[in-house]
């Protein structure tokens, strides 16, 4: 005979039922707040441009990548320019010195090369008519398609949202999904003068669109970029970025500057880095 089966079975106390609610309510309430916290560069990575292979040698932090003292050769190419290209610094159609910044708006590397190593350079080297300057967007997910939109709506405002995106970018990359990633970027079109049915037609503009990931596909094969940024200074790329120091050394070679200079310019560095506030 089974006892067991015998047994009448205990009802379960009020303390541990109502300890087993709590314990539920708090898994949901926990979900709810890690799915209110994902990144949309993590959930979208393949909408709407698709993502390539990602480099091996891809550092977690920018300061610590180890950068070639000269970066990969390129043989062809690197003087191409595309209709949409917004050009800085030195117009001229034979500039001594061009960088080409490719940069994805929801990548975190693009964001501290751009914040950081790209802005020790732009007064001395960009806004000095030094160097010639193109950013391209180079869009790895949906919702960087959708900074990019945002960006190239107003030509005239094209530098100031790229800055103001990667500034931001902590704040409007967060969401569910691509519809509240565009509710971000309207709250940042409208603090840069646009209205919502401004950014809103940019986002529904296909011509726009196509035409930034033509670029993305024409460029990847190009320059076989593997990651972002990549950084094109005349003929030599430099995949995952640069650091201040030797961004200036490689201008500096480039635009054949006497040692001395060098060696000054470099020391300007390490005082900006000291000197730099936190953010």
């Amino acid at each position: 005979m089974d006892h067991n089966n015998n047994q009448e079975k205990k009802p379960i106390s009020d303390t541990k039922k109502y300890g087993l609610l709590g314990i539920a309510a708090a898994l949901l309430i926990g979900a709810y707040f890690v799915g209110q916290s994902i990144n949309i560069n993590e959930t979208y990575n393949t909408q709407a441009v698709a993502q390539p292979p990602q480099s091996d040698n891809m550092q977690t932090k920018s300061d610590d990548m180890k950068i070639p003292k000269k970066g990969d050769i390129i043989t062809t190419g690197f003087d191409k320019r595309f209709a949409s290209d917004q050009i800085q610094g030195d117009l001229s159609k034979t500039p001594k010195v061009t960088l080409i910044e490719y940069g994805s708006l929801t990548c975190p590397h693009c964001a501290s090369f751009h914040k950081n190593a790209l802005a020790t350079i732009k007064d001395d080297y960009i806004n000095s008519k030094k160097i010639q300057y193109i950013y391209r967007d180079y869009p790895l997910d949906g919702a960087a398609l959708k900074g990019s939109l945002l960006a190239q709506c107003d030509s005239s405002k094209r530098a100031a949202f790229i800055d103001l995106l990667y500034k931001k970018q902590a704040e409007w990359t967060r969401g569910k999904s691509l519809k509240d990633v565009e509710n971000n970027l309207i709250i940042l079109g409208k603090m840069g003068g646009l209205s919502a049915e401004k950014v809103q037609a940019c986002f529904d503009n296909k011509t726009l669109s196509e035409n930034i990931i033509k670029i993305y596909k024409e460029s990847g094969q190009l320059f076989d970029i593997s990651a972002t940024p990549t950084i094109i200074i005349n003929n030599q790329k430099f995949t995952g970025g640069l650091d201040a120091k030797p961004l200036k050394q490689t201008l500096d070679i480039m635009l054949g500057m006497p040692k001395n200079d060098q060696e000054n310019n470099q020391a300007e560095v390490k005082e900006v880095t000291a000197k730099k506030p936190a953010e």
